[in-house]
């Protein structure tokens, strides 16, 4: 059986200002043009879009897991200013084991406290290493967040703050005292922390608005703020080549004046695959020149602060290696796939 061909139909820029009920006298009102993919093709990321089937999307990434978002924390950096009586954090200051004790600094706090290191065993606490979303610019992790948590759940954290004010009672001023106090009725961790595979490399990307990318290879204990989405690849050149390709695609949507929608947890990874820019549906020798000039974004950019993301896209356009490839990925992306995968990730142009 003859493969069936996909047209898109439209009427010409000529005709659009001056449209009338006229011109169906008009030879050529209707432009068609042949989309360049099957139908399989054209109709699966839309069934993606709706089941949200995560499995299937790594599948056609060719990547181990799709992370949608990462774990729901409550209290990282305390109460913000004029929203409600501020609190300590349980992002930590300060930290150093010394002999059998433990001495910690809570952010938001001036006092540090000293536990016996036996009581973090007792409560299951650990310091792990928060990948949060505002430490994420493209193809750069300005740096992890040491964070207080339990892999017993947040009741036995709660224990053990409360063992540590009682120790540290006669020195801790009373209003650090309290902030710890309101941290323990604010906190929420799930209760079964996931940690991300110190064999695997991750693209971690921020899931609200601009998911701009960074490539980390994670420490033993590394966690996603749940503000954070992420794609675990086993292979290090496949995480260059998908940071690579979401920062080119949040790039083009400010270059085209588009804006970003709101949430976008998996919509990227999807976009990827609808833009045709999935790893096995690229030229290999496109696809290594890719990823190549990702990992040296990645390791030329340098850590810095950004008012926000478009600001950060704009920046990173002025690298050499960045403008080789937006021209390589320019030259290479179908301009109907492009424009449907933005579609997805952001608004029409303003």
């Amino acid at each position: 059986m003859k493969k069936q061909r996909l047209l898109i139909i439209n009427i010409p820029d000529k005709y659009r200002k001056i449209y009338s009920k006229s011109l169906h006298l008009k030879a050529d009102l209707i432009e068609a043009k042949v989309l360049d993919m099957t139908y399989d093709e054209y109709i699966t990321p839309s069934l993606l879009y709706f089941t949200q089937d995560l499995q299937e999307i790594a599948k056609l990434l060719g990547v181990r897991k799709v992370i949608p978002k990462g774990q729901y924390i409550m209290g990282l950096l305390g109460g913000e200013t004029g929203r409600g009586e501020p609190y300590a954090g349980l992002v930590l200051e300060e930290h150093k084991y010394d002999n059998n004790e433990f001495e910690f600094r809570l952010y938001g706090i001036t006092t540090k406290l000293r536990v016996p290191i036996d009581w973090l065993r007792k409560y299951g606490v650990h310091i792990y290493e928060l990948i949060y979303v505002g430490m994420i610019n493209p193809f750069s992790l300005n740096r992890s967040l040491p964070i207080l948590l339990s892999n017993r759940g947040a009741r036995y954290l709660c224990e053990f703050f409360k063992v540590s004010l009682e120790a540290n009672a006669m020195k801790i001023p009373s209003d650090d005292a309290r902030k710890i106090s309101i941290l323990m009725n604010e906190l929420k961790q799930p209760e079964s922390l996931k940690t991300l595979n110190e064999d695997s490399y991750y693209v971690v990307y921020r899931c609200d608005r601009a998911f701009t990318a960074c490539f980390i290879k994670p420490s033993p204990l590394a966690i996603l703020d749940s503000h954070v989405s992420a794609i675990e690849c086993d292979d290090e050149n496949k995480a260059h080549y998908y940071v690579a390709i979401l920062n080119y695609l949040a790039y083009k949507v400010i270059m085209e004046g588009r804006t970003f929608i709101h949430h976008q947890f998996a919509r990227p990874t999807l976009a990827v695959i609808i833009a045709g820019l999935s790893w096995k549906d690229i030229d290999e020798k496109i696809r290594n020149r890719v990823a190549e000039l990702g990992k040296q974004l990645s390791q030329k950019i340098p850590i810095r602060k950004f008012s926000n993301q478009k600001v950060a896209l704009k920046y990173i356009a002025n690298y050499t290696e960045f403008k080789d490839l937006v021209k390589l990925l320019d030259e290479t992306v179908d301009r109907e796939r492009l424009k449907e995968a933005l579609n997805l990730v952001s608004g029409k142009r303003r």
